[in-house]
C-alpha cells in the first residue's frame, strides 16, 4: 500500500537544497500553518525571525503559530512587541483579538479588534466585527455560539440577548450586559477572608432565601466593595459570580458621568430589566464614589438616570425575592453620596486590601503560570513583595518579564524568568496604595465620614486598623 502523500514533501526537498532561501522557507511556514501543523510552522518562523529579527511579518506569523498549539501567552509577547511601534498594522491587533478570546477575555478581545478596525475601517463591515459587538451593529445582541468566527477561538461568556444602544464599544466598558463569567475564586489568588464574606452576604441570599428568612436577615440590602486602586476588587465580584454560577451585570459611574450625556440615557432604562430577565444576576456598580448627587440632579444625564434606577431596585420587595443581588465598589468610601447609604439601601461593607504572604504566593503562581521560567522561591518573593495589591504584583511580573524578553532578543533565544529577575522587579515597583490607606486613617478620624452610615462607618474603622503595610 501506497503511504499518503505529503504536499509539504516537495518544499522540503527544495530547502534542503538551499537551505537559506529565505522565501522559499517562509513559503515552507504559510503552508505548514494552513494545514494546521503549527508547531512544525513554528520552528520555520522561528528560524526565519532569527534570519530576519526585523520583519514583524514573520513575527505576528510566529504568534499566531504559538496561538494554534495554545500557547496564548507565548503569542502576546510578540504581538506586544507590534503593537507598540509607531505605526502598527491592523493585523496585529486582529491577532490580539485571537488572543484574548483565547484568554477569556471577550471584551479586551473587543478593544483590540476596535484597534484594528481604526486602522482599517473595512473591518468594521466584517462579519467578526459584528459578531464581536465593534461596528455598526447592535453591540449588544451577540450570539451565544461563537463558534463561527474567522477568529476560530471558542466564545468567552454567554450573552442575554435582547438590550442594545448604549456604545459600548469604548474600551473604558461603561455598561455590560449580563453574562456568566468563566472565571471563579479559583482565578483570584488569596483573599480567603474576604470570598467567604462576599459569598455571605451576596450569593448565599440567592441560593438560600429560606435560611435567610428563618433567621429573620434581610436579604434586599447591597453591598459596598472598597479597597485601594488595583487590590482587585473588580475582578474578584466577577469571580464570585462565576462561582456561584450567576449573571453579572455591571455599568461604570465614572464613566457615565463623563460619557453619558453623549450617550443618552434610552439605554439605561432597560439595564435592570434586563438583570431580572438573567436572575439570579449581580448588578455590579462600580465607582459608587463618583457620583455627587447635587451635581446629579442639576445636570441630569446617564449617571442620574443610572442611579434612579439603583434606587428604585432598593423598593418594594426584596432583591433575593427578585433574583438580584447589588454590589457596588469604591476606592473612595469616604465620598459615598448619602444617597447610597441610607437604611435599606447599601448596608453592608467588605474590605479588600493588599494580601497575605499565602496570597501573593498564589497569585504570583498564576501570573508566571505560562511563561518560560525556571524554580523560584515565591514563598521567598512574595515575603519580598508585602506590601504590594494585585496590579502591583502584575506590573512586577510584566517589569520581570519584560527583562527576561529583552535578553532573550539579545541572544536570539528564549530566556527563562529567573528569581533574581523578579527580584529586581520588585524593587524597581513601589507599593502604590500607601497614600490611600494614609487617607483613610486621616478620614476616619475626622468627625464623621460624608453621609456614612453608622455600620458602614464602623467596616471602614476596623479596615483602617486592621491595614498593616509592613506585614
Amino acid at each position: 500500500m501506497e503511504s499518503p502523500f505529503d504536499p509539504i514533501a516537495p518544499l522540503r526537498e527544495a530547502l534542503a537544497a538551499s537551505p537559506d532561501n529565505v522565501p522559499l522557507r517562509r513559503h515552507l511556514a504559510d503552508q505548514l500553518a494552513r494545514l494546521t501543523r503549527f508547531e512544525e510552522a513554528e520552528l520555520e518562523y522561528r528560524d526565519l525571525l532569527a534570519r530576519t529579527p526585523d520583519d514583524d511579518g514573520i513575527r505576528l506569523a510566529l504568534a499566531q503559530a504559538y496561538l494554534g498549539q495554545g500557547k496564548a501567552a507565548h503569542a502576546d509577547i510578540l504581538v506586544e512587541l507590534v503593537t507598540g511601534r509607531d505605526d502598527p498594522p491592523a493585523r496585529a491587533f486582529v491577532i490580539l483579538a485571537q488572543i484574548r478570546i483565547a484568554e477569556r477575555d471577550f471584551q479586551g478581545a473587543r478593544v483590540a479588534f476596535r484597534s484594528a478596525c481604526e486602522l482599517e475601517p473595512a473591518l468594521e463591515a466584517s462579519d467578526v466585527a459584528a459578531e464581536l459587538g465593534v461596528g455598526p451593529s447592535n453591540p449588544f445582541e451577540l450570539e451565544e455560539d461563537l463558534d463561527d468566527l474567522d477568529l476560530g477561538i471558542a466564545p468567552v461568556e454567554t450573552q442575554v440577548p435582547g438590550f442594545g444602544g448604549f456604545d459600548a464599544l469604548d474600551p473604558a466598558r461603561r455598561l455590560e450586559l449580563p453574562a456568566r463569567p468563566r472565571v471563579s475564586f479559583r482565578d483570584a489568588g488569596g483573599f480567603a477572608a474576604e470570598k467567604s464574606k462576599l459569598s455571605l452576604l451576596v450569593t448565599a441570599p440567592l441560593l438560600r432565601p429560606d435560611l435567610f428568612q428563618a433567621y429573620g436577615r434581610d436579604a434586599g440590602i447591597g453591598t459596598i466593595v472598597f479597597g485601594p486602586p488595583g487590590s482587585g476588587k473588580t475582578h474578584l465580584v466577577r469571580c464570585l459570580a462565576g462561582e456561584a454560577g450567576m449573571h453579572l451585570a455591571s455599568l461604570d459611574l465614572r464613566e457615565l458621568g463623563e460619557h453619558g450625556r453623549q450617550a443618552g440615557v434610552e439605554p439605561l432604562q432597560g439595564f435592570f430589566d434586563a438583570a431580572r430577565r438573567a436572575s439570579p444576576c449581580i448588578v455590579l456598580i462600580e465607582n459608587l464614589d463618583a457620583f455627587d448627587g447635587a451635581a446629579g440632579e442639576r445636570e441630569g444625564g446617564a449617571a442620574m438616570e443610572a442611579v434612579r434606577g439603583l434606587l428604585a431596585e432598593f423598593e418594594g420587595r426584596p432583591l433575593a425575592a427578585r433574583g438580584l443581588a447589588i454590589v457596588a465598589t469604591t476606592e473612595r468610601p469616604w465620598d459615598l453620596d448619602p444617597l447610597f447609604i441610607r437604611p435599606g439601601r447599601f448596608q453592608r461593607a467588605v474590605a479588600i486590601g493588599l494580601p497575605g504572604d499565602v496570597g501573593r504566593r498564589e497569585i504570583l503562581q498564576r501570573l508566571l503560570d505560562g511563561k518560560p521560567s525556571t524554580s523560584i522561591d515565591l514563598k521567598k518573593l512574595a515575603r519580598k513583595a508585602s506590601g504590594r495589591t494585585v496590579a502591583d504584583l502584575v506590573e512586577i511580573v510584566d517589569v520581570a518579564t519584560e527583562l527576561a524578553l529583552e535578553e532573550a532578543l539579545a541572544l536570539g533565544d528564549p530566556v527563562p524568568i529567573r528569581e533574581k529577575t523578579l527580584a529586581i522587579a520588585i524593587r524597581e515597583v513601589p507599593a502604590t496604595a500607601a497614600g490611600w490607606y494614609e487617607t483613610l486613617r486621616a478620614r476616619a478620624a475626622e468627625s464623621g465620614l460624608r453621609g456614612s452610615a453608622r455600620h458602614l462607618a464602623q467596616v471602614l474603622t476596623r479596615a483602617m486598623r486592621s491595614a498593616d503595610l509592613r506585614e
